[in-house]
């Protein structure tokens, strides 16, 4: 008999003095996650991704703190499943014109034949089963076509924005390679924005 329990909590909205944090534990219960190693070792379980999840923190002069993603392969016979996620259904909110961060999804053998699960879940699970749990990015703080080019620049290079993101979030124009901004496409993409309002 074994028994897995396991709380995840994913980051910090956009702050007015700085982007929100990326991967955060909870500040009012005294929970971290578990490392992929430990948790193989001691669980019937391969954990197959774990990692932050791109363009999903919310769009702002601060942008929102990015969601992760946890997928686990079941490998015991069978087992009862019980999932409590939040934040399926309403995003986590922007303040102050920032815009919201995604929606949190979980996911029964991702693939063809996947398995939407809703929020509050109770199944049981067959060897080989796979659960994917990508959960809800933070809320961005402030306009994003405020924020500095230079600083989509560097989420770009860091993977936590991609081109056409940045392109449509923040109306920041990279050119390819994802290194370098088109200054020129930048301001015109960012004037048309400011004369459409």
């Amino acid at each position: 008999a074994f028994v897995f329990l396991e709380f995840l909590f994913c980051s910090w909205g956009g702050r007015p003095f700085a982007d929100g944090i990326d991967g955060v534990s909870s500040m009012v219960v005294n929970f971290s996650n578990q490392s992929a190693e430990v948790l193989e070792n001691e669980q019937p379980l391969r954990i197959e991704e774990y990692g932050f999840i791109p363009d999903s923190g919310g769009p702002g002069y601060n942008r929102g703190g990015l969601a992760i993603v946890r997928q686990y392969r079941f490998l015991e016979k069978e087992a009862v499943l019980q999932i409590r996620s939040d934040r399926t259904k309403f995003a986590p909110y922007g303040l102050q014109g920032g815009q919201s961060g995604r929606l949190c999804r979980t996911i029964l053998n991702p693939g063809p034949a996947e398995r939407l699960l809703p929020a509050k879940t109770y199944l049981t699970l067959r060897e080989g089963d796979v659960l994917r749990h990508e959960l809800a990015g933070s809320g961005g703080w402030g306009n994003p076509f405020d924020r500095e080019p230079e600083r989509v620049l560097q989420d770009v290079v860091n993977g936590k924005v991609s081109p056409a993101a940045a392109a449509k979030d923040y109306r920041v124009v990279i050119r390819s390679g994802g290194q370098e901004i088109d200054v020129m496409g930048t301001a015109d993409e960012r004037g048309k924005c400011r004369v459409q309002k």
